[in-house]
């Protein structure tokens, strides 16, 4: 570790108090107070040598090197005690003068670590999208590595005080202190880039030239660490350079406070403008132009810079610790523009649930160990608060969910109500077959969950054709037609990515002329709508209604969501429609089988899943999404194809199931197998998946119990394979102890098994090719044989 010679510190704050010198503040677990000394106690000798002058005594102080060992003669009523203290390191920024500026400190600090995380929570999401986001990331992040430098400083002197803090933890300590010290001195010239940036009108000319704004901090920071390495610069030196770095930094807010104001002098003379949203934010800035000016005075009157009324150590120590905390608020106020469009209802509650859960959590844990020996004696102390921590931990999650939901129904009850009316109607969406009613209560619903003035909802009537379902609903002219749409449709559907007007959402850029189309709409946002590898029509906002709302990241990711289950409900549609064309063409047989694959017990209870994931897993959810999207494209692609291979009809069942895993959970064991060497063997398109779906409604769905599905692939002599899917469920009581039975027209047959046996005896003329062995205690097996040589 580096010889760094700080002045002493014995961790006391003395003050001359009716003409004697007097301890008024002992910090707790200081070397002073482990030594004995306490708040009140009269210095009388230090060394033996006598003291009548409070700033002769200090001077000597201030002299002694850290590690050094002295004894104080102290005064305690009218006994005499004389007590060796050891002097430590004084703690640069850091300023434990009176119990109360240090609680400050320590609470200040920690509530502002907290705003920087949920804020950093906040904007995370939004770097993909936004340069913007990009620099207010660095700015915030900047901020938070000095605040949560300084905060873990304070806790390590709070829980093991300063002697503790020796080899490994003093090089913590001190590294915290040097990148603290190099962070408050980067993010005011972050600050005053991300102002120029965001609101400057020459900010393309300043393009070039913008780095010349780190240059005084770049100078001001090698300068700080070569005084904190112990060399001095003139008067500056390690002791007393920390005034001199928060000058600085108030004098860089207060020219972003300024630039900011300035930028937007033509809204302040125009209130009725649309900038006039804003004027909260005007004046924050304006506030803390005048708070920066006033504290960078007061800095400099501590470095008696300013020729000011003399301020003790405890006025400047509150005067810094107050600095400190305040100096990294503007940082949120010029990055509320961006941080206002992420998720802050979701964030906010979020946070607030684990800090509230681990608060309950550490006084249930107090109280626990308080109280419960006297109920449980028996038991040691220590396995007695192993356990109840144990359990503790084990409910946290639980609690922390509960505590969540409580807190978003308190802070975004509005938003919770349209995202599960949303959530419904997309439900319902399945349920419509008609691509025209599908698209206008869709539109009109969604209009009236985001509250937008208007919107337009295109759907292609097929994948080749250029002429559109459509429903338009927009207060006055000029109004957006298929005209308009066939003009942007080409650059549009190159993407399945949003488009917003706002930049720090969008997630693409548009051509000058597709811009202006649409604005000159009102539409500020376009969301395409997904389907089979392409897109198959958009969704078009304007803006809100209400007086400063905005569309943000949740607003985008839960229409989004919504599009999704539209393309799945018009692939349905495609479904349907090709059903009909079927029937017409007289293939009952592929007409059932896509009938079997878009059952609506199946898709609700996918759906069922997904919204219950959507919250708890998304990842998970965004797989199951993945899942019923590659199921709905191999029925597209497979739905009129008499046969498919083996390898393809064990790839749509293991989508399938896993859906059905989500579902069931480590209530359902699968297991499978197939050969390669019988991989390409063709066998009726479905047919699997049928047997498959049958095993886990009629047989695991009805069991109670974990169940198991094995779905086996063999080659035999006299087959070119043999399926068997066995499941260890509920049974088919009219099979019980009969053996294996032929599975031509059995009574207990749906539409799809009828359908199976049907195909079969079609393609093949044969009826005993499937067959069912159940019994109530081992469960059922259906073995499917596809003969040789017979395609």
């Amino acid at each position: 570790m580096p010889n760094i010679t700080y002045r002493g510190f014995d961790w006391v704050h003395w003050e001359f108090v009716d003409g004697q010198i007097t301890a008024t503040y002992v910090f707790p677990k200081g070397t002073a107070y482990e030594a004995g000394i306490r708040s009140g106690d009269v210095l009388t000798e230090l060394d033996y040598i006598r003291y009548f002058d409070a700033e002769a005594f200090k001077i000597a102080v201030d002299a002694v090197q850290p590690g050094q060992h002295h004894r104080y003669t102290i005064l305690r009523g009218t006994q005499t005690y004389t007590f060796d203290v050891r002097f430590t390191n004084y703690p640069i920024f850091i300023y434990p003068h009176t119990e109360l500026l240090w609680n400050i400190s320590l609470w200040g600090f920690l509530i502002i670590a907290f705003i920087h995380l949920m804020a950093l929570g906040i904007i995370l999401p939004l770097r993909n999208r936004s340069t913007k986001a990009n620099l207010s990331i660095w700015l915030i992040g900047t901020a938070s590595v000095a605040v949560f430098g300084n905060l873990i400083r304070l806790l390590m002197l709070a829980l093991w005080g300063p002697s503790s803090i020796t080899g490994v933890a003093e090089l913590l300590f001190q590294g915290l202190s040097l990148l603290g010290l190099l962070c408050w001195i980067g993010f005011p010239a972050l600050l005053l880039h991300t102002v120029l940036y965001d609101r400057s009108p020459l900010r393309m000319g300043l393009r070039n030239s913008i780095w010349m704004l780190y240059i005084p901090a770049i100078v001001y920071g090698l300068f700080s660490v070569f005084t904190f390495f112990g060399g001095t610069f003139g008067p500056i030196s390690h002791k007393n350079i920390f005034p001199p770095v928060l000058f600085y930094v108030y004098l860089f807010i207060s020219a972003s406070m300024a630039l900011y104001l300035l930028f937007d002098r033509s809204a302040l003379l125009q209130p009725n403008s649309e900038e006039d949203r804003q004027i909260w934010s005007r004046i924050g800035s304006l506030l803390f132009l005048g708070l920066s000016a006033l504290m960078a005075v007061l800095v400099l009157a501590i470095s008696r810079v300013l020729p000011l009324s003399e301020i003790s150590d405890i006025q400047a120590g509150w005067i810094l610790v107050i600095a400190q905390v305040l100096s990294t608020t503007p940082i949120l106020l010029v990055s509320l523009a961006i941080l206002k469009y992420g998720r802050v209802d979701e964030v906010i509650s979020r946070y607030l649930s684990y800090a509230i859960g681990l608060l309950f959590s550490f006084f249930l844990f107090l109280i626990g160990v308080t109280f419960l020996p006297t109920f449980f004696p028996i038991l040691p102390h220590n396995i007695l608060g192993a356990l109840w921590a144990l359990w503790i931990i084990l409910g946290f999650e639980w609690v922390v969910k509960r505590l969540q939901n409580i807190i978003s129904r308190l802070i975004a009850s509005e938003k919770r109500a349209t995202q599960r009316s949303l959530s419904r109607f997309g439900e319902h969406m399945l349920n419509i077959l008609d691509r025209q009613v599908l698209v206008s209560q869709t539109l009109e619903k969604i209009l009236e969950g985001v509250h937008a003035t208007s919107g337009a909802l295109f759907l292609r009537t097929t994948n080749q054709s250029d002429s559109w379902i459509f429903r338009n609903i927009q207060p006055k002219p000029p109004y957006f037609s298929d005209v308009q749409m066939n003009r942007i449709w080409e650059e549009l559907s190159e993407k399945d990515s949003i488009w917003t007007s706002n930049t720090e959402l969008s997630e693409r850029n548009l051509s000058r002329i597709t811009r202006e189309i649409l604005r000159s709409s009102g539409f500020e946002v376009v969301i395409p709508i997904p389907g089979n590898h392409q897109s198959i029509g958009l969704l078009l906002l304007g803006r809100k209604k209400r007086y400063r709302n905005f569309y943000n990241l949740s607003d985008l990711e839960m229409l989004q969501g919504l599009c999704n289950q539209l393309g799945l409900a018009s692939e349905r549609i495609a479904l349907v429609e090709r059903e009909k064309t079927l029937v017409k063409q007289h293939a009952e047989a592929q007409l059932v089988a896509l009938r079997a694959q878009i059952s609506p017990h199946f898709l609700f209870n996918t759906l069922n899943t997904l919204a219950a994931l959507i919250d708890e897993n998304p990842k998970e959810a965004e797989k199951n999404v993945q899942h019923l999207a590659a199921i709905f494209r191999y029925v597209l692609q497979t739905g009129s194809n008499t046969y498919a291979t083996l390898k393809e009809e064990f790839t749509l069942v293991g989508h399938y199931l896993a859906l059905e895993q989500s579902r069931f959970g480590q209530d359902l064991i699968i297991h499978t197998s197939l050969p390669q060497e019988i991989e390409q063997v063709l066998i009726p398109a479905f047919a699997l998946q049928t047997l498959v779906e049958n095993a886990v409604k009629h047989g695991l769905e009805k069991n109670k119990r974990r169940g198991t599905l094995a779905i086996m692939a063999q080659q035999d002599k006299a087959y070119a394979a043999v399926i068997s899917v066995y499941d260890s469920g509920y049974g088919i009581p009219i099979l019980f102890g009969k053996g294996e039975q032929s599975a031509f027209l059995q009574p207990f047959f749906g539409t799809g098994l009828n359908n199976v046996t049907e195909r079969l005896l079609q393609i093949y003329q044969r009826d005993n090719l499937l067959t069912f062995q159940s019994d109530p205690e081992r469960g059922t097996t259906a073995t499917l044989k596809i003969p040789i040589n017979t395609l």
